[in-house]
């Protein structure tokens, strides 16, 4: 598990891109953008939504992607996706043959 740091973009272009591990948790912070850029390789982004459903106890289901190639998506950190125990956000990857990740902070408006 990679702890990822994020960029403040003034464009797309001066963004860095890297490899993913295949677990990578993101600090809890406003305005968080993970942007994943997937080649050929089916690969399924998972955010896990932490916590349960208020009357039934059945665990929040979890943010994903579906199975992609080829493609690029930008996925909202946001406050509904950190883990108040670790104050984390987990993001899983079925494979990281041809993924690159960036970690984008908006900045305020």
């Amino acid at each position: 598990m990679a702890l990822m740091t994020s960029q403040a973009p003034t464009t797309l272009a001066n963004l860095t891109f890297s490899a993913p591990t295949t677990s990578d948790t993101i600090a809890a912070d406003d305005g968080l953008i993970l942007y994943v850029k997937i080649g050929a390789t089916a690969t399924i982004v998972t955010v896990p939504v932490p916590g349960t459903q208020p009357y039934t106890g059945t665990a929040n289901s979890s943010a994903t992607t579906g199975s992609v190639s080829n493609t690029e998506r930008q996925i909202p950190i946001t406050r509904a996706l950190i883990d108040p125990t670790t104050n984390l956000a987990t993001v899983n990857y079925s494979q990281i043959t041809n993924v690159t990740v960036a970690l984008m902070k908006a900045p305020k408006l």
